[in-house]
């Protein structure tokens, strides 16, 4: 997508840690909190949440 100039020029293997590690931080507090009850839903949202940001955040 960078090559179509859909996104803005960065480090691939950064943008993936970076992507990636949102994603262990969420889970990883969770876990840490233990919260349980609705966490597929709570989940689904903050997932989606997470790639509009990271979408956002590198596209030109």
């Amino acid at each position: 997508m960078q090559k179509r100039g859909s996104l803005r020029r960065f480090s691939a293997g950064a943008g993936a840690r970076a992507f990636l590690g949102m994603l262990f931080s969420y889970f990883y507090s969770q876990e840490l909190m233990m919260r349980k009850k609705d966490r597929l839903a709570d989940s689904e949202k903050t997932i989606r949440e997470f790639v509009d940001i990271f979408i956002g955040g590198t596209a030109k």
